[in-house]
């Protein structure tokens, strides 16, 4: 775990959940990104503006923005659409697949291209990345494209000299959309990182999960004194490394949630904010799109209806998975 520097001018950024127009946001010179939730996954041609491949279930031209505390610097180089300040950079990165191609392979060439940039640009620390692919549960055993997508993004994470105590909060999540997208924010300074005291870190998953476990911390706390910010990665109903409530979204919801509120508490405890942390924004991936309204109902009764919420159309990571919930925590 190490620790972030005392917080500067430019470190500020937020999440919010819009659904204006893609132009009217993007006046804003602040505006680190729009990520818009739709069925395409391609590059814009604005560097500000992110297609993520997974569609709104609920909610029509929703989108995802991302705001910083001062003007906001972009552009594309290399095929990375950027935009960043002094302190914080936001980048993403389409892969586009060929048919016969090895899908590590070309996570690994992905993965060592975002990172090599953010490196490049001085932003070596990583504070959240998303992942979005196609046929996240298809192939069998160690060829499963998840497996396969872990193996990649470990050996590139390896190339650019990252350990297990750089990695992120994270999610990757499928979609049925063409091309793979990575996104991410780097920071220049260290994050904070954390794992869950209900749950085994998944880089340290036993090897029935694949050849390479997958490398993401489940939380990273961006900020110094209690203030600023904490992303929590896509959590479900696993506790140590297994599965809980196969087919039962109920018992799922309840481990999901109890999941939740334990790293909450146990990042609570660590950092100590004047403030409780509570999600601000809460991205819930839902892999079957009729079960919305028991999920929708069970979110808002543990978390408010105050709180924005995009509920999403999305394969979860392992096939016995029905729900994914992610949360960016403003302090």
């Amino acid at each position: 775990m190490s620790q972030g520097k005392e917080q500067q001018p430019g470190f500020g950024i937020k999440c919010k959940l819009s659904q204006d127009p893609v132009d009217q946001i993007l006046a804003s010179e602040q505006v680190f990104a729009v990520v818009s939730f739709g069925d395409q996954c391609v590059a814009s041609g604005n560097s500000r503006h992110l297609q993520s491949g997974l569609p709104s279930i609920n909610c029509a031209g929703l989108k995802e923005v991302w705001y910083g505390d001062q003007p906001v610097r972009h552009g594309i180089t290399d095929g990375c659409y950027w935009s960043g300040t002094e302190n914080l950079l936001f980048v993403a990165l389409w892969i586009q697949e060929s048919e016969d191609g090895d899908f590590s392979r070309e996570t690994e060439q992905g993965y060592d291209r975002i990172l090599a940039f953010i490196k490049s640009r001085g932003y070596p620390s990583l504070i959240r990345v998303w992942n979005h692919f196609a046929d996240i549960n298809a192939g069998a055993d160690d060829h499963e494209r998840y497996k396969q997508f872990c193996l990649g993004r470990h050996k590139a994470l390896l190339n650019a000299g990252y350990t297990k105590s750089d990695y992120s909060a994270a999610s990757a999540v499928g979609h049925k959309a063409d091309n793979t997208i990575i996104y991410l924010i780097a920071g220049r300074d260290p994050c904070t990182h954390f794992e869950n005291p209900r749950q085994l870190s998944a880089y340290k998953y036993p090897r029935e999960y694949g050849p390479q476990s997958p490398s993401f911390a489940r939380a990273t706390y961006c900020g110094a004194n209690g203030s600023g910010i904490v992303c929590l990665s896509g959590t479900a109903a696993i506790i140590g490394h297994e599965t809980q409530n196969e087919g039962d979204l109920q018992g799922q919801l309840d481990v999901t949630l109890d999941n939740i509120d334990g790293l909450i508490e146990s990042i609570r405890e660590q950092i100590k904010p004047a403030l409780p942390i509570t999600p601000g924004v809460l991205k819930v991936y839902v892999r079957h799109p009729p079960q919305l309204d028991i999920i929708q109902r069970r979110i808002e009764a543990h978390f408010g209806k105050q709180v924005q919420t995009a509920y999403l159309q999305a394969d979860i990571c392992r096939a016995d998975l029905l729900v994914e919930i992610e949360a960016v925590c403003l302090l």
